[in-house]
């Protein structure tokens, strides 16, 4: 993780069995930057969008937009392509 400078979204539920709090952290901790890490309060595993709602699409497409928009998109001499609008896929 500290040889990966591209964007990174980590995104943990609390309550993770599976993947611990405390790992989630570490896994963050050793990433380079640009990083962010968002922890769900009373999410598990694979139940992160009924604890967010429209929080979670809108996180990640302002992730999209920061990252994506502002360094892939920028000089390419036309308007950014819209971004479209996730589904979630339980």
């Amino acid at each position: 993780m500290r040889n990966i400078h591209v964007p990174k979204l980590f995104i943990a539920g609390a309550n993770d069995e599976d993947t611990r709090i405390e790992e989630s952290r570490a896994i963050f901790a050793a990433a380079a930057q640009p990083k962010e890490l968002w922890v769900v309060s009373g999410a598990k595993h694979e139940d992160l969008l009924p604890f967010t709602g429209q929080e979670y699409e809108r996180r990640i497409l302002l992730f999209f937009d920061r990252y994506l928009r502002s360094s892939q998109l920028k000089g390419a001499g036309s308007p950014p392509a819209a971004i479209p609008q996730l589904e979630a896929q339980l």
